[in-house]
């Protein structure tokens, strides 16, 4: 009815016609959601939306095109989806760990992708979808190097910032002094010490995430477009005659290990066996994400840390580990 009658507000219908077209996937009518989503995006160019709507709705039209068989156009499609995932990074606050987490909410189109590649046969682009995916706090923070994040700080946040670091080694080394003092009368100031750490680490944190988000180098590190190697760059540079490199990648859908060696590479399905899942306490299949973390943690406390965290249960947590 909005659409018929012109109604002018674009960007609600946008949504409207996004969230509809949906619900038309998840019921397989795929060519109406196609239509749809078409619509939406044709609108969309007059009626901006934010990157998660554009997102998504990339990624339907990517599942409607691959449902109809146009692999190459769905393919298309979906790294235009990948590529409204990337762009939030620089668009958000935080740390590089909190970038990385809210990153790993919009994996949906990179894991389509690893699964997509991997039925094309084209391994070197399901490798590098992989490693798109990947959270990179680390790669952020390495690429910061010795560069001043610190810039555009005012002197009472420079000398609160010195403060507080003087304040976290202070109780660090406090709390490995009374820690090596055994005894009922140092559980206190254990305790109390241990708070005070706590809350001088989060002090510390948060304000380095106010600094941070507030500094141009490090907003233009998160924005920044990053390569990604693949087989051939990875066997030649990192790998040896006689050496062998496993990668993991655990997904929501599925789960893979690539397997590179100075001669080749491929990538592996990981799958569940009825006699591996009996032993883990899940369905038999594809590992999940969700599946490894009922594994790992569950709510009854027999995951396989929480057995290990217990002196009496190591040793039941051996055969899952195996």
């Amino acid at each position: 009815l909005s659409e018929a009658a012109g109604v002018p507000n674009g960007e609600t219908l946008v949504r409207a016609q996004a969230r509809l077209a949906r619900v038309l996937a998840e019921q397989d009518r795929w060519d109406e959601a196609g239509e749809l989503i078409d619509r939406a995006i044709e609108r969309e160019r007059n009626h901006p939306s934010d990157p998660t709507n554009r997102m998504e709705m990339q990624l339907i039209r990517a599942e409607s095109l691959w449902a109809a068989g146009d692999a190459d156009d769905a393919i298309e499609a979906l790294e235009a989806s990948m590529n409204e995932a990337d762009a939030q990074r620089g668009m958000t606050t935080g740390s590089e760990t909190d970038q990385a987490f809210l990153f790993g909410t919009f994996a949906e189109p990179f894991e389509l992708r690893v699964a997509w590649e991997i039925e094309r046969g084209e391994m070197d682009a399901a490798f590098r979808a992989m490693e798109r995916m990947r959270a990179r706090a680390f790669l952020d923070e390495l690429n910061l190097g010795d560069r001043d994040v610190l810039r555009g700080a005012t002197d009472a946040q420079r000398q609160q910032e010195a403060d507080l670091r003087a304040r976290v080694t202070y109780l660090e080394q406090e709390l490995a002094r009374i820690a090596s003092k055994p005894g009922e009368a140092t559980r206190a100031a254990r305790n109390q010490t241990s708070e005070a750490l706590t809350t001088a680490r989060t002090e510390l944190r948060n304000l380095w995430d106010f600094i941070r988000n507030e500094n141009p180098v490090y907003r233009d590190l998160l924005s920044r477009q990053q390569s990604y190697a693949d087989f051939a760059e990875v066997r030649h540079k990192l790998l040896g005659e006689n050496e062998l490199l496993l990668g993991y990648y655990f997904g929501f859908y599925g789960s893979y290990v690539t397997v590179v060696t100075h001669h080749g590479a491929r990538v592996v399905t990981i799958e569940l066996d009825a006699s591996q899942a009996e032993a883990l306490g899940v369905d038999s299949g594809p590992l999940t994400r969700e599946k490894l973390e009922r594994v790992m943690m569950d709510a009854q406390g027999g995951g396989v840390v929480q057995q290990l965290s217990r002196p009496d249960g190591a040793a039941a947590a051996v055969p899952r580990l195996a």
